[in-house]
């Protein structure tokens, strides 16, 4: 065998052994990495779109507690014949308010425990 086709041999082995190598590092090493990086960020993107859906639902809450106490308090004003303003509100007895007051602040703190917590 002339030194040639001994040179030519060996290049092809020395390729050979290059590739088997780059798939065995990619096969063991590389692959099982991307997937924990990858398993990573669809974890973190599941928490987000979770985020955003308790914020969403916070934020229907909130605005439900704050519909719910102006129609109780516009159906106040109307049954004592009182006069509307352009906010749609009234001047209530303060026992009345009060109490409308603190109803509307549990529903609103509902809101929060239920959602932020």
């Amino acid at each position: 065998m002339t030194t040639k086709k001994k040179l030519i041999i060996g290049v092809v082995i020395a390729a050979f052994l290059i590739v088997v190598a780059g798939a065995t590092y990619y096969h063991f090493v590389q692959k099982p990495l991307n997937l924990r990086v990858d398993k990573y960020y669809d974890g973190a993107r599941y928490e987000l779109q979770l985020e955003r859906e308790r914020e969403g639902k916070l934020d229907e809450c909130l605005a439900e507690a704050e519909w719910a106490y102006r129609t109780r308090w516009k159906k106040s004003c109307k049954s004592l014949s009182r006069k509307i303003d352009e906010e749609g509100s009234c001047t209530l007895p303060s026992s009345q308010s009060g109490r409308y007051g603190e109803d509307y602040k549990q529903h609103r703190s509902e809101c929060y425990q239920r959602y932020l917590e």
